[in-house]
């Protein structure tokens, strides 16, 4: 698995499940609620207390950010 080359933007967050052991299958979309920059989304998911993750962020501006390598599994599903 290789991450999406349209990547703008790279913070990786602690917060996933380590490598997959499963294909990808599907894409759970999420819903940011503001105007957040790309930098502001990756933010939210550095913090281990907040226990959240995602594999990509979409800010405002329509810039694509990594917050979970695609070869590993993030808490935005199960």
């Amino acid at each position: 698995m290789a991450n999406s080359p349209l990547v703008n933007y790279t913070r990786l967050s602690p917060n996933h499940s380590g490598k997959r052991t499963c294909s990808i299958s599907r894409i759970t979309p999420h819903t940011v609620v503001g105007q957040l920059s790309v930098e502001h989304i990756c933010d939210c998911f550095r913090d281990r207390i907040g226990q959240a993750s995602c594999n990509y962020a979409i800010g405002a501006d329509g810039r694509i950010g990594l917050c979970v390598d695609e070869h590993n599994r993030s808490w935005c599903s199960s």
